[in-house]
């Protein structure tokens, strides 16, 4: 399915930079299928990161989180499906990769290990418990687990489109969401792909 040929994949960089677009493309794909806009999914490196994705949230929607106006259902849903999206990533990485890491820890003095910040995983933690407030551990954890079986079953189920645009980021680096929708369609129409 993909061509490895730059850099290839026995090689550590033709791994990473593939396990990098499984990745980001794992993130775009579960966007788009959630309704979220995906402005640009990239796997040039930048700082401290080896891809990303940049999505446009509507300004209601920004006004809602900013103020965590949770009990917005619009708000809930979409901050919900972003968290999906945000999670998706690192199980299609590891779908693609299954030697991969599903999350960034860090080892802190007292040799606890603790998920890194910055990490895809993090974000979602520290976003439910904004959610979540003062409710029970038990509470955050079950909603948790609950983002993370949707973003298991959406990558499974749209695995074929991951792959495509993995394959179209491996070729170009960087995507439009209106690129990551045509490839995908690609996945839905193999006819009219062709």
């Amino acid at each position: 399915m993909i061509d490895f040929s730059n850099p290839p994949l026995d090689s550590y960089a033709g791994r990473r930079l593939a396990l990098t677009a499984y990745h980001e493309a794992g993130h775009a794909v579960a966007d788009v299928v959630l309704g979220i806009d995906v402005d640009h999914v990239t796997i040039v490196p930048q700082e401290d990161t080896s891809g990303h994705e940049t999505v446009i949230h509507p300004d209601d929607i920004k006004e809602g989180w900013g103020v965590s106006d949770y009990d917005d259902p619009r708000v809930r849903l979409h901050v919900e499906n972003f968290l999906i999206g945000l999670l998706a990533g690192p199980y299609a990485g590891r779908k693609f990769y299954p030697k991969a890491r599903l999350q960034a820890t860090e080892t802190l003095s007292d040799g606890r290990k603790v998920l890194a910040a910055g990490s895809d995983h993090s974000y979602v933690v520290r976003i439910i418990a904004d959610i979540f407030g003062d409710d029970s551990d038990q509470v955050r954890w079950t909603y948790e687990r609950y983002v993370t079986v949707r973003a298991r079953a959406l990558v499974e189920t749209h695995w074929r489109s991951i792959e495509l645009v993995a394959n179209a980021l491996l070729k170009r680096k960087t995507l439009s969401g209106d690129e990551v929708k045509r490839v995908m369609w690609a996945a839905l129409r193999p006819a009219e792909a062709a």
